[in-house]
């Protein structure tokens, strides 16, 4: 089993190649989730975390998706959305895979979130909120997991009565759905498919803004510029550490 330090150093080095790729196509992204909370709190990495999460504005996302596979060094992969071969949820995936003796799942992985425009009426955020469901439903194709029996026997029973035309057509209506309040100007944005949930990953765009530089593992890289918002909203005291018992790594298994 490899060590958490070296699995994340080696995190720190795929951040600093797509920095370098991004910032040479003048496409902006920022860090998200733990890897802010690991940038203020810890100036890195939070201790016991094994992925980074980025994440760009959805035209910034499309712009990344079409031009990042071509320049990657050969070590790394990127997975556009449903790509991946690991469900997990309708994000990017990018990939160590300069050891192809380690599976997709044991490597290291940066997360790539697309941050979306959200309605402010109630009915219409409820509408956003199913059509992303659908749409996870419908890029991955397996049942629901970890949301309960229910959601576990309505989405198989989906999958099993619709014909895949019908989940095809489903993927790009629900697309079209979640995406739609980006054509607009709203007050608030969404990390739709963040860890937090859609309702908990709802703020205010300034909350992002333009990102602001801070420093990471000894390098400098953007976070959402009122990020003391940002990390109260997802976390709320969020410079108190968890309890001992909670400070593992959630996705690997380490020495």
């Amino acid at each position: 089993m490899i060590r958490l330090r070296e699995f994340q150093l080696e995190l720190l080095n795929m951040l600093k190649e797509i920095d370098k790729i991004l910032k040479a196509e003048n496409i902006p992204y920022f860090l998200v989730g733990g890897s802010v909370l690991g940038a203020i709190r810890h100036k890195g990495f939070i201790p016991w975390d094994d992925d980074i999460d980025i994440g760009l504005y959805r035209k910034d996302f499309e712009k990344m998706e079409k031009i990042l596979q071509e320049k990657l060094p050969s070590n790394l992969m990127y997975c556009k959305i449903g790509e991946n071969k690991i469900p997990n949820a309708p994000i990017g995936y990018l990939y160590n895979i300069s050891n192809p003796e380690i599976r997709l799942e044991k490597t290291e992985t940066i997360d790539i979130f697309a941050i979306d425009n959200v309605p402010e009426n109630k009915i219409l955020k409820k509408i956003q909120a199913i059509f992303s469901s659908i749409y996870h439903l419908c890029i991955y194709r397996t049942p629901a997991k970890n949301r309960g029996k229910k959601a576990y026997w309505f989405t198989k029973l989906i999958l099993d009565l619709f014909p895949d035309f019908l989940l095809n057509f489903l993927q790009k209506l629900s697309k079209k759905v979640i995406t739609y309040w980006n054509k607009k100007e709203t007050k608030n944005i969404c990390n739709i498919f963040g860890m937090k949930k859609y309702y908990k990953e709802i703020m205010p765009k300034s909350y992002i803004g333009c990102p602001v530089l801070k420093e990471f593992e000894g390098h400098l890289f953007p976070v959402p510029e009122q990020w003391d918002k940002y990390l109260t909203h997802l976390y709320g005291d969020y410079m108190k550490l968890p309890p001992k018992e909670l400070q593992n790594p959630h996705h690997k298994d380490f020495k």
